[in-house]
């Protein structure tokens, strides 16, 4: 029993250690802002930086500035921001249909033994669906996480 108690804390261990040294994206700061405030504080903090380093502080300040003009546009015009966020949800909504049925053409394009071509373009048409939807979620991430400041604490 106490092997298996090493074994379970070890394994606990290792795997907090891993999940703390996971890059942070651009993506994931601006929709989360005390992470994107730890990274500023970092990076301000070190006085050399290795080369990767100074890539990732030159994101963190990149995604504080786009942080900062989303938060000055949602202060300037509350109710604008609002439908901003109510119509983007809708087109995410869209979108995600959209990416699914790309989806299904595809799969039906590769049962019936369509064309290359017909298949290559229905593969490039679900790319794009797809890196549209990406877009839109991150957008609303951001958005959502600016009324997140100002939302109870």
């Amino acid at each position: 029993m106490r092997r298996f108690n090493q074994v379970v804390l070890a394994s606990s261990l290792f795997v907090s250690l891993t999940a703390c040294s996971k890059p942070v994206t651009y993506s994931y700061l601006l929709s989360h802002p005390a992470a994107l405030h730890k990274q500023l504080v970092t990076c301000q903090a070190e006085t050399s930086k290795t080369q990767e380093q100074v890539k990732t502080c030159q994101m963190a300040m990149a995604a504080a500035s786009k942080f900062e003009a989303t938060v000055d546009e949602a202060q300037q015009n509350p109710e604008k921001f609002g439908e901003r966020i109510l119509k983007l949800e809708s087109d995410y909504g869209k979108a995600k249909e959209a990416v699914h049925t790309a989806k299904q053409k595809m799969d039906a394009l590769s049962n019936e033994h369509a064309s290359l071509l017909s298949i290559k373009a229905a593969t490039a048409q679900l790319a794009h669906e797809q890196q549209k939807s990406s877009d839109m979620q991150q957008e609303l991430r951001l958005l959502l996480a600016v009324v997140g400041l100002s939302g109870p604490q």
